[in-house]
């Protein structure tokens, strides 16, 4: 190991529960790094607290400090960023403060005017390296004290983005990625990383609620998460991870994705090394929507039932991915007749063990289907013709809608939330989204139409506040108040729900319990106590069932 030089990796502060899975990112980073003889460790404040880390930083112990930043949590991640910038200020050494990930990426002028040196643009395990390789160098050099001049020593990089010393930002996209790059990092070097998931599985173990649970709607602990492609190919309105990767390369690129071979082969390997029972593919859209990648998900699939028939994996090992419905359509000719459901495909990934689903609905208004801001380019006919497919295939449909859309009626947001209730009847799970967020890099950011609410900050050495993009504002009277106060409103409606049934208030809840009650309190903003007697009534009835 280099002794010159030490690196610290931190997590985002993400709310409790949010994210009780290891940072595989962070920790393919470290692996990275330690192979090629740069110490670093990881910090994940999901299981840990800040105190241990904070006190190494001011005893010295660290030369680099990278944050996983968020835009969701900017303001949290702003309060962390300086608490370990103010720590390093007081060790015997300058510390480089560098971000990354894809907020960092999207949105780098503002993260470096507020306190980050240095940003690692896209996938950065090898700029990483570069960065650290410099860092122990000047050390060596020039001193623990010395100066960090950012664009003198970084500024020849590839995959940077850093102020110059006018104060303007430099960004420098990152070298192209192969398809051999992309394998080396998801798959050959997962193969060899050593990751606490036997630790992560015990604390949600101790600690989730096990709340909706009923025929196929429960949860595996012993669940792995796995990336398998590079980035999102659909054109959400509202997200920024079609975005991406392109914008850290600054051109165009086509969707990298592991091979169904490689797929598998990871899978046996995680579960001959961790005991895993259940995958999670946390790619945006694991079928990824174009012909090659509908192929890889049927050989997957076929592999997989091979397997399971030969005693290569369990019989009982469950598959959990997120989609979209227009994933399961098969476009006709016939004007009457615009879609048909793709069955085989169904039948197939059912087959296989692939028996829940993140389906990116957000809305069942067919106009708020087709708006800008959303861009599913389905129907609500389609949206409905594939949720029921996949329940007569005992398939857990877990169903995300967005509550503060801007364009839409209340009428719609009351349609779209007693289907979903309606749907949790039937066994599907419901995951939701309080406001249509203002991601950097995402196309509704674009378009001057949509109007934007924003949070401030101060910055702590200059006293200059900066305003960042927070959600889209509804042209709608009622619904612009219901967008304004619903994540507070929802978190009463919450912790009413768990007093009243008398739930451990250190518990994690599952998703739809967190959407059922955000329900309720749109309803009671939108005046329609109606409805939300309607869903108190579904979640009292619930919470008897399994409690």
């Amino acid at each position: 190991m280099n002794e010159n030089i030490r690196v610290l990796l931190l997590t985002s502060m993400s709310e409790r529960g949010v994210n009780m899975t290891p940072p595989i990112g962070l920790h393919r980073l470290r692996f990275y790094l330690a192979q090629r003889g740069i110490s670093c460790d990881v910090v994940d404040f999901a299981i840990e607290d800040s105190d241990k880390s904070l006190l190494d930083v001011k005893r010295g112990l660290y030369h680099i400090i990278g944050i996983q930043v968020t835009h969701f949590q900017i303001i949290t991640d702003l309060e962390l960023l300086w608490l370990y910038k103010d720590a390093s200020r007081q060790c015997r050494h300058n510390v480089l403060m560098i971000a990354g990930g894809q907020e960092a990426t999207m949105n780098h002028k503002q993260w470096l005017e507020v306190g980050i040196d240095l940003i690692g643009l896209g996938f950065a395990e090898k700029v990483m390296y570069e960065i650290a390789s410099i860092m122990a160098t000047h050390i060596t050099d020039a001193g623990p004290k010395a100066p960090i001049d950012v664009g003198q020593l970084f500024g020849e990089l590839n995959g940077v983005a850093f102020l110059d010393n006018h104060g303007q930002a430099v960004y420098r996209p990152a070298q192209h990625m192969d398809e051999d790059e992309f394998r080396q990092l998801n798959y050959n070097q997962v193969k060899k990383m050593d990751i606490p998931h036997l630790e992560y599985w015990e604390l949600v173990r101790a600690q989730r609620a096990d709340l909706f649970v009923t025929g196929e709607r429960r949860y595996t602990y012993e669940t792995v998460r796995l990336y398998t492609s590079s980035h999102c190919p659909r054109r959400c309105g509202f997200c920024s991870s079609q975005n991406f990767f392109p914008i850290s390369l600054g051109q165009k690129s086509p969707i990298l994705m592991l091979t169904a071979s490689e797929v598998f082969d990871l899978i046996i390997y995680h579960i001959e090394t961790y005991g895993a029972k259940a995958f999670l593919f946390t790619d945006d859209d694991f079928a990824v929507g174009n012909r090659s990648g509908l192929e890889r998900f049927k050989n997957l699939c076929n592999i997989i039932i091979a397997g399971k028939k030969s005693g290569q994996i369990p019989a009982e090992l469950r598959f959990i991915f997120q989609a979209r419905i227009a994933d399961f359509l098969i476009r006709t000719n016939d004007t009457k007749k615009q879609h048909e459901i793709n069955f085989e495909l169904l039948d197939l990934i059912s087959t296989a063990g692939f028996r829940n689903v993140g389906l990116g609905v957000e809305t069942f208004s067919e106009n708020l289907l087709f708006a800008p801001s959303i861009n599913k380019r389905v129907t609500s006919k389609a949206c409905h013709d594939v949720i029921n497919a996949m329940l007569k295939r005992k398939m857990v449909p877990q169903i995300y809608i967005i509550i503060g859309i801007p364009e839409s009626s209340c009428e719609e947001l009351v349609d779209s939330m007693d289907a979903a209730i309606d749907y949790m009847d039937k066994g599907c799970d419901v995951g939701m989204v309080t406001q249509l967020r203002a991601y950097p890099g995402s196309p509704l950011v674009q378009n001057p139409e949509y109007k934007i609410a924003y949070k401030s900050w101060q910055h702590p050495d200059t006293g200059k506040i900066h305003k960042f993009m927070d959600y889209f504002i509804p042209g709608d009277p009622v619904m612009k108040v219901v967008a304004a106060n619903i994540k507070e409103e929802a978190l009463v409606e919450l912790e009413k729900a768990v007093s009243d049934n008398n739930l451990d208030d250190t518990t994690i809840w599952p998703k739809s319990l967190i959407g059922v009650t955000a329900f309720m309190a749109a309803a009671r903003l939108l005046n329609r106590m109606d409805v939300y007697n309607r869903y108190e009534s579904y979640l009292d009835r619930s919470i008897s069932m399994t409690n």
